[in-house]
């Protein structure tokens, strides 16, 4: 069910898209077409960042130490690690595809995931997301969307956020 609402969230994101204006053509006196919801979704965000995220940010950094809390990172980014070598190769990008699969083996292997010898031997992260994916394959920004707690975006980075989020291991 999961994933029929995901494609269909896709396919209506990718419509939106498939109307606007080519990213040439976006000058920066149009004014923004969502912009009213922006703006009231970005007060709403600013709110919950004040009174709730922000003060468990401030308690996490507080109470974990920073050990901890690097290798919790390095834990949650090499499992997000497909995610990069599968957009890497969507968008041509070999070398920098094989070089995040040799960086997701070794940290995998000999770091267990939650250190990052790969890092210490000079193989840099390649971060690539299905919405970069989508431009290089011509799709329109679809113009900028402010979503609640995610944040700020454009349509097509949302579109392809949805698929990410499809293939992410932790989900």
């Amino acid at each position: 069910m999961r994933s029929f609402l995901s494609i269909g969230i896709v396919l209506a994101a990718m419509a939106c898209c498939a109307g606007c204006m080519p990213a040439s053509a976006v000058r920066e006196d149009v004014p923004d077409r969502f912009e009213r919801l922006n703006r009231g979704v970005y007060k709403f965000n600013r709110a919950l960042d004040k009174t709730v995220v922000r003060p468990v940010a401030r308690g996490y950094a507080r109470f974990v130490p920073a050990p901890v809390d690097r290798h919790m990172r390095n834990f949650f980014t090499n499992l997000g690690a497909p995610i990069d070598i599968l957009n890497n190769f969507l968008q041509a990008k070999f070398k920098p595809g094989f070089s995040d699969f040799g960086r997701f083996l070794l940290n995998t292997v000999a770091g267990a995931g939650f250190f990052d010898p790969a890092g210490k031997l000079g193989l840099e992260r390649h971060e690539e997301d299905f919405g970069q994916t989508l431009a290089v394959w011509g799709v329109p920004s679809g113009g900028p969307l402010m979503l609640p707690i995610l944040g700020m975006g454009t349509v097509r980075d949302w579109a392809g956020w949805a698929v990410d989020f499809q293939i992410d291991p932790l989900w």
